[in-house]
């Protein structure tokens, strides 16, 4: 009687709107679960040329800044000493 005056439907009403057709051997594929596709060893090939990369680019980078600043200070130099001439 109650749950007619709080929701309006008998207990029946509202189990059967409620009542799927999933069952204990269907679960599992209508759970929506998501499947792992994580592949360790590509995502670490991955990485490990990400690495390199890093690595290569730091040398390359800290080289390519010195040898700039040594032309600019350079420039500078020839500049300073065409003044005092």
């Amino acid at each position: 009687m109650r749950q007619v005056e709080l929701t309006g439907k008998t207990a029946d009403q509202t189990k059967s709107e409620i009542l799927t057709d999933v069952t204990t051997d269907t679960a599992r594929e209508n759970s929506g679960a998501l499947n792992n596709v994580f592949e360790k060893v590509k995502v670490q090939k991955e990485i490990d040329v990400q690495v390199q990369v890093t690595k290569k680019l730091g040398k390359n980078a800290s080289k390519a800044v010195a040898d700039y600043a040594n032309s600019q200070s350079m420039k500078l130099r020839a500049q300073d000493q065409e003044a005092a001439a």
